[in-house]
């Protein structure tokens, strides 16, 4: 395992010892676990951003291939299919 310095504030020192007296944990195993959390939260925050975006893109397809439908209801069509059927 690598070994770091690391500056901080304080009071940030402080909060890390209590979190490592709290946990019975110690220092380095604290910030290597606050990283993973950060790491995930923002791996997540990526995903749902490109999730939401695809979204959108999918929106404007539709939308512009309603220009071009004239009226046309899939749904409409679906269900006289089933029911001639």
């Amino acid at each position: 395992m690598l070994r770091i310095n690391l500056s901080m504030d304080e009071e940030s020192l402080k909060d890390l010892d209590y979190l490592s007296k709290s946990q019975n944990q110690n220092r380095s195993k604290i910030i290597r676990e606050a990283i993973q959390i950060y790491k995930n939260e923002f791996e997540k925050q990526k995903s749902d951003l490109k999730r939401k975006q695809n979204i959108l893109k999918a929106i404007k397809i539709q939308n512009e291939l309603k220009k071009y439908s004239k009226g046309w209801d899939g749904v409409v069509e679906i269900r006289k299919w089933r029911e001639s059927g």
